[in-house]
C-alpha cells in the first residue's frame, strides 16, 4: 500500500510539471505613478506576459486618463507611469501628455 501511494504521488508530481512546462510564466509589473517630484506606488503589481503586453496596458490606461482630461476640458495632467519589474528596475515610461502621439 505503501508503494502504490508513493507511485501516485510521483505521477500527480509528473503531470503538474508536465502542465507547468507547457503553461507560459507571467511576470509580474507594477504601475508607478509619477507627478511631478511625487512617486504613487504601486504595491500589488499585476501579471502580464511580457513588458509589450505591460506596456500596452499602461498606454490605455494614460488614454483614459487623457480622455477624463479631454472631457473636462483641462490639459492633460503631466503624470507618467513608470512601469518596473519586482526588484524595482524601471523598464518602460508611458507619459499621459504623450499617449495620443503614440
Amino acid at each position: 500500500m505503501l508503494l502504490r501511494n508513493a507511485t501516485l504521488d510521483v505521477r500527480l508530481r509528473a503531470a503538474s510539471l508536465r502542465v507547468n512546462r507547457y503553461t507560459p510564466a507571467m511576470a509580474q509589473f507594477f504601475f508607478h505613478a509619477r507627478y511631478g517630484d511625487t512617486l504613487f506606488e504601486d504595491p500589488e503589481g499585476a501579471e502580464w506576459p511580457d513588458l509589450d503586453a505591460a506596456r500596452a496596458e499602461a498606454i490605455a490606461s494614460a488614454r483614459a486618463l487623457a480622455a477624463d482630461d479631454l472631457r473636462s476640458n483641462r490639459p492633460a495632467r503631466n503624470i507618467q507611469i513608470e512601469i518596473t519589474d519586482t526588484t524595482g528596475q524601471r523598464l518602460a515610461t508611458v507619459p499621459v501628455r504623450n499617449v495620443a502621439t503614440d
